[in-house]
């Protein structure tokens, strides 16, 4: 009888072993405005122990309750906690300038270890000068990127990466906005821009294929973040003829032409009508912007949601361009 109660107490001990080696550690990763962060590597520090955390920061892992445990991301500061029930975890932004990441195509590496010609203007950088599009907001700002305007209303500026360009594809370089390709930026609003990224080595060919030849232009719209914020951005400007060229009248005109010509009365010099042409088909040009933007995040998702409207009269009449633009980015 005795055996037998040995031997049951000794079963039961070790089902309760079993079961307390066997644990499940279930817990959230988020960041610091409490956003799921998702492809956290959660370790246990020597050992073959791990789990990565799922789309909405969610983990699990067979542990035992107080085991250490690791929580890794490049571009957040690692941190260490001991394993418990539900586990919610806040991972700090690192502020180190060699963490920042470069998508490279097929995955990504830390910035100060890309080898490729690579230039990233940001939001504030667009924004700072004042242009119908952004092509000519960084103009001047990246070096080995020649931007050439004629500033005609709707215009799209010429810009050149790498070198003359092909037979074929010209020299205009690929626009890729979001992953999605287009042929140009002058209906995309600037203030929805949030960084500008420029590829402008071979390398790009391999991402982009042959359509990259020329080179490529990434571009990354603004995203909501934290508490529900309003934004507005306005500003008016006009545009004049820097140097006038000075127009004869009508005698100077009669003069001028009868002398090449070498006929004195090929045009009579009382003309009924002086009229300066230059006067007559140019005007002050304006400039007219307003934009406004609703974002914000949580948990759940967040949200960008911009309406814009650009209006310019140009110098020379009947040269008139309008943009309108709503934006609107969920996730």
């Amino acid at each position: 009888m005795k055996s037998y109660i040995r031997l049951t107490v000794l079963l039961l001990f070790s089902s309760i072993l079993t079961q307390l080696h066997a644990q499940g550690i279930a817990g959230k990763v988020s960041d610091e405005d409490n956003l799921p962060i998702p492809g956290v590597n959660v370790t246990v520090p020597n050992s073959n122990v791990s789990s990565v955390t799922d789309f909405d920061g969610n983990f699990s892992i067979d542990i035992p309750a107080g085991t250490l445990l690791k929580f890794s991301m490049v571009g957040y500061e690692t941190q260490s906690a001991p394993a418990a029930s539900s586990m919610q975890i806040k991972l700090k932004t690192s502020n180190k300038a060699l963490e920042e990441v470069v998508v490279i195509g097929y995955g990504t590496r830390k910035k100060g270890a890309v080898t490729g010609s690579v230039a990233q203007i940001k939001a504030e950088d667009i924004l700072r000068t004042p242009a119908q599009s952004a092509i000519q907001g960084i103009q001047g700002k990246a070096a080995g990127i020649n931007i050439v305007t004629n500033y005609e209303p709707g215009a799209k500026p010429s810009i050149v990466i790498r070198g003359l360009g092909t037979v074929l594809g010209k020299r205009n370089p690929l626009y890729v906005i979001d992953g999605l390709e287009t042929d140009g930026l002058n209906n995309l609003n600037s203030n929805d821009i949030a960084t500008i990224d420029v590829l402008k080595d071979a390398a790009s060919l391999a991402i982009y294929g042959q359509k990259g030849s020329n080179g490529v232009i990434v571009i990354s719209t603004k995203k909501g973040k934290g508490d529900m914020s309003v934004s507005y951005d306005a500003y008016y400007g006009q545009k004049s003829i820097l140097t006038k060229v000075k127009m004869a009248d009508s005698y100077r005109y009669a003069y001028y032409n009868n002398t090449a010509l070498g006929n004195p009365t090929y045009f009579n010099f009382t003309q009924p009508v002086d009229t300066n042409w230059l006067e007559e088909i140019t005007r002050t040009g304006e400039v007219t912007s307003n934009s406004v933007a609703v974002s914000g995040g949580s948990e759940k998702g967040n949200y960008y949601l911009g309406l814009g409207h650009y209006r310019e009269r140009g110098i020379l009449i009947g040269t008139d361009f309008k943009r309108s633009n709503l934006t609107s980015r969920n996730e």
